[in-house]
């Protein structure tokens, strides 16, 4: 069974953090005051291979469990 997931864009990120890395979504979690596990998946809505040499910033797609986590 699929899960329900919410999707929230979150803008002007530092192109350091690194969506596949499962210890930076455990660090937003942390930092946002999230619950354990609320956090699904994070990825750049543009591809990092697409994006501008020497760009400092991009933006997530984040996906949350429930719409508390979301507001």
């Amino acid at each position: 069974m699929k899960e329900k997931a919410i999707s929230v864009m979150v803008e002007y990120v530092p192109t350091s953090h690194s969506p596949d890395v499962l210890a930076e979504n455990r660090k937003i979690e942390c930092n946002s005051g999230l619950a354990a596990e609320d956090l699904i998946s994070t990825r750049c809505i543009k591809p990092e291979q697409r994006q501008v040499p020497g760009k400092c910033i991009t933006h997530l797609i984040v996906q949350l469990r429930t719409t508390e986590a979301a507001n």
